[in-house]
């Protein structure tokens, strides 16, 4: 299989599981229904207030974002050091990720204001220095780049295409 066919469909994967696995994060996390907290992308879509669809597409946008910083920041060895590689790319991919899941959450959340629907998905307004009309706190960023490490090292969806022999 082509690397690159193999790749857009190991992102799209990614997209689907994570955009899942928010869904279920966050409803356990916070307690909010399905239809109290849905996703204004379905909004948009016609899709009715009262059917839930288990499915929040800024956390599978996100980790897309991630598995492609994984796939093309990473760096070899450093003066034949592995150890020393894996930790300037680690500390460079979080840096570049936190960054990137900021400017996502900034963007779709004021993309979420200006829809017809004008649904606020997430406000973090009460946080001490919250930005982007409060959609960015630096504590959620700081849960970004522990998140974004913790997904560098062990990402399901790239081990198992790895175990499958699917290239990647």
């Amino acid at each position: 299989m082509n690397l690159w066919i193999a790749r857009l469909i190991r992102y799209v994967v990614t997209f689907f599981f994570y955009g899942s696995m928010g869904y279920l994060l966050e409803n356990a996390l916070f307690g909010k229904t399905c239809t109290e907290n849905r996703s204004v992308v379905f909004a948009r879509l016609g899709v009715p207030r009262d059917i839930c669809v288990p499915f929040y597409p800024i956390w599978g946008g996100g980790a897309v974002i991630l598995a492609i910083l994984n796939d093309f920041l990473t760096l070899p060895a450093i003066a034949g050091s592995q150890a020393l590689g894996f930790i300037v790319s680690m500390l460079l991919k979080t840096t570049v990720a936190t960054v990137s899941l900021t400017v996502l959450e900034c963007v779709a959340g004021r993309d979420t204001l200006r829809g017809k629907h004008g649904a606020r998905g997430w406000d973090y307004s009460d946080h001490t220095a919250s930005f982007c009309n409060g959609f960015c706190s630096p504590k959620v960023s700081v849960c970004w780049a522990g998140a974004s490490a913790l997904f560098f090292v062990c990402d399901p969806v790239l081990r198992v295409t790895q175990a499958l022999g699917i290239p990647t």
